[in-house]
């Protein structure tokens, strides 16, 4: 299950000179243990406003870049869709913090880690930034090999409703 807390000092020697400025201000990131992954915000992408991550699955460090648009559903209801539409490389991404382009084994392995990252998106979304935890409200779309896949919490099992640090799985 993923959860929010303090970046770790390693994982942010690219933000400051000195690792002690890391340990004095940490900034947050989304974590799950049990699956060795990790998503950790970056910033933007330049003057286009679009935002930059890094996902870390095992071995695996993924750029990734993506924007967040207000939609409405048939029934008229407003969302916020968050679109990864860059999945493997960001040229901001290695600029900022040296991680290369990163080179999937097949199409199953990207499909799989980008279903890893709509997750972490979803909780570093829901649970920092968002106050309306109706579900739906929040979405993810990932480009995956069949089609974008488009999800909510309740995609991974999670229960919208629970309270602070992290969504409880169902």
């Amino acid at each position: 299950m993923f959860r929010v807390e303090d970046e770790p000092v390693e994982l942010a020697g690219w933000r400051y000179d000195n690792p002690e400025i890391a340990r004095r201000f940490p900034q947050k990131y989304v974590v799950d243990d049990e699956r060795r992954a990790w998503l950790q915000g970056i910033g933007t992408d330049g003057p286009s406003s679009n935002f930059t991550m890094r996902l870390g699955a095992g071995d695996a460090i993924v750029p990734l870049a993506w924007r967040k648009t207000q939609q409405r559903t048939a029934e008229g209801r407003e969302y916020l869709l968050t679109e990864v539409f860059a999945f493997g490389a960001s040229i901001s991404v290695t600029r900022r913090t040296g991680t290369p382009t990163y080179e999937f084994r097949d199409a199953e392995e990207q499909d799989r880690l980008a279903i890893l990252a709509a997750e972490a998106i979803l909780i570093n979304f829901t649970i920092r930034g968002s106050r309306n935890l109706v579900e739906g409200h929040n979405r993810v779309r990932v480009p995956l090999h069949n089609g974008a896949g488009e999800f909510t919490l309740s995609s991974f099992g999670y229960d919208f409703t629970a309270p602070e640090n992290g969504a409880e799985h169902a």
